[in-house]
């Protein structure tokens, strides 16, 4: 069986859950000894890039069995006797289309109604996600699985600290969807009531529209941190990770803090609730009073903060990039077969 992975957004200058999501299905290929190719499109512009998707890649997999293509496109032609699996790992262009950018919108409807006609099987990162691309493209019922997406072991700690720093922490894009507005304005109610402050990490790639932040003393900004122990150590030391996003279908964040042993408030979704089981406290992510309640509840309960981290650490057993790299490996060798 020989395999090719488009290799695509390696190429991104953000460091994305989709790039993250390739890079370890990459990594853990290798630990396990799988042989394969990766295909890199030479060019650092994101449009030639897509560009290349569609004509240099699919040439490129001629002499391949399988074409993997683990960020939500793939050439819109199929060569003879090649299998394409993609990973499609959400429809928010689609539900939630003001959060993107009119190009981007466009170019994935115009995508989704040609690679989900070719490929051989669809491959998402959660069941609510299944059930978000079944109503929108019902002849893909048979295609669809799912494979939940796993946790870097760098964030898993031993020995969590239960004395925490005095603020709160928001990791993730500056996206409408992340719901960052809210975070702020939550904030803004209560920190005359608290000795914290706010740590927003996190950038905003061009395809989404303009997020409104503020600017106050006991807010800081920070960009993407790319050094995972330097973002360990922030997880670690925070007493709250709040995370009340309004569409998700498997994010990563959430159970990075939990596997730091931080304290997790997040979004009361179906896709949250997947990945976060009974070690979060939930809000409603529409609720502004509901949020700031409930980071003052986390805040002033040191036993509600001690039980959310032991749940959490028990909660992320259930995640790995191995195992996501070997359920993915046997959706290939089912496709082989085919």
């Amino acid at each position: 069986m020989k395999i090719l992975i488009d290799g695509r957004v390696l190429k991104h200058r953000y460091k994305t859950g989709v790039q993250r999501y390739t890079k370890n299905i990459i990594d853990y290929f290798k630990k396990l000894n799988i042989s394969f190719d990766v295909a890199i499109p030479k060019s650092n512009n994101r449009y030639f890039q897509h560009l290349w998707e569609h004509t240099v890649l699919p040439q490129k997999a001629k002499t391949y069995d399988i074409l993997f293509c683990p960020s939500n496109v793939t050439p819109f032609y199929k060569p003879k006797n090649l299998k394409i699996i993609v990973t499609l790992h959400s429809l928010a262009f689609k539900n939630v289309p003001t959060a993107y950018n009119i190009f981007f919108r466009t170019y994935y409807h115009y995508a989704m109604s040609k690679i989900l006609k070719i490929c051989d099987k669809v491959i998402t990162v959660s069941e609510s996600e299944k059930n978000i691309i079944i109503s929108a493209y019902p002849k893909l019922k048979d295609k669809v699985v799912v494979v939940q997406n796993g946790i870097d072991e760098i964030f898993k700690v031993k020995e969590p600290k239960y004395e925490k720093e005095n603020y709160i922490l928001y990791v993730g894009s500056l996206n409408p969807l992340k719901n960052l507005n809210r975070v702020i304005e939550a904030f803004f109610k209560i920190e005359h009531k608290i000795n914290h402050k706010l740590i927003i990490i996190g950038s905003k790639p061009p395809i989404f529209t303009n997020t409104k932040t503020k600017f106050h003393e006991k807010i800081i900004f920070k960009d993407q941190i790319l050094d995972d122990k330097n973002l360990l150590n922030y997880y670690m030391n925070a007493a709250l990770f709040v995370f009340p996003s309004l569409y998700e279908a498997s994010p990563l964040p959430p159970l990075e803090a939990m596997a730091s042993g931080c304290p997790v408030l997040a979004s009361d979704i179906t896709a949250v609730r997947e990945r976060c089981g009974d070690a979060a406290l939930y809000c409603n992510p529409e609720d502004t009073d509901d949020i700031t309640n409930k980071i003052l509840t986390i805040i002033t309960n040191k036993s509600l903060t001690k039980e959310l981290i032991k749940k959490g650490l028990v909660q992320v057993k259930n995640f790995s990039w191995e195992k996501t790299a070997r359920e993915t490996l046997e959706i290939f060798k089912e496709v082989y077969k085919m």
